[in-house]
């Protein structure tokens, strides 16, 4: 190894007060010179010295007369440590779609249980409706026809009335299954949501620990 080239990559970093990374990008621009020696990238001390007070080095041109100060402050508003940061934009349309998605299970779930409980209440009406006409034909049989018969029509009425108690309790039970349904597509999705910002949460800490 030359020993003008004494200066590994990261005691550079060290002097520029700047991250790894942003050192690379230094060289890249050929603002720093540099030898490649068994793998390992050396830099010269004395230019990276210089360039730390401000002063061109090498190769590099004039154009770079930023302050370290401004260019860390640059760099710092570009990068911090590989840390991914997600901008209030990002976060209000992440929220904004799961609340459009909560609104449109809220709606589908909110038809199923009105459509449900509209046909409830015509098969009441039609109860109703059909208790009356039972009332009706038990005066008409009681003064027309004989007492067997008024029996016999007694018992088909009441098997009709039993078959439409029937389907009235079938259409409360799916009531309850939609209502029952609802609340746990609701827990489902919350469940996502949470897991989702827990991740957010722990990928910076993630990232530090990988580096």
């Amino acid at each position: 190894m030359s020993s003008v080239y004494n200066l590994d990559r990261k005691s550079a970093s060290k002097i520029l007060d700047v991250s790894v990374r942003t050192l690379d990008r230094y060289i890249k621009a050929k603002k720093l010179s540099t030898r490649n020696v068994d793998g390992r990238v050396w830099l010269r001390r004395d230019e990276v010295e210089a360039y730390s007070r401000g002063g061109s080095v090498g190769g590099s041109q004039s154009d770079d007369n930023v302050s370290m100060s401004n260019v860390d402050k640059t760099v710092a508003s570009e990068e911090v440590d590989n840390t991914v940061v997600i901008s209030p934009d990002i976060h209000e349309e992440i929220n904004g779609k799961d609340r459009s998605q909560s609104t449109n299970f809220d709606d589908v779930y909110k038809k199923i249980l009105l459509d449900v409980k509209e046909e409830l209440r015509e098969r009441q009406e039609r109860l109703e409706l059909a208790n009356y006409r039972v009332g009706q034909l038990e005066a008409q049989i009681r003064n027309s026809i004989p007492m067997l018969e008024y029996h016999l029509e007694k018992e088909r009425t009441e098997r009709k009335e039993k078959a439409l108690k029937e389907e009235i309790e079938q259409a409360k039970k799916a009531i309850n299954h939609v209502i029952i349904k609802e609340s746990y597509q609701r827990k489902i999705k919350w469940l996502y949501l949470s897991i989702i910002l827990a991740i957010l949460a722990l990928q910076p800490l993630w990232l530090i620990l990988k580096s």
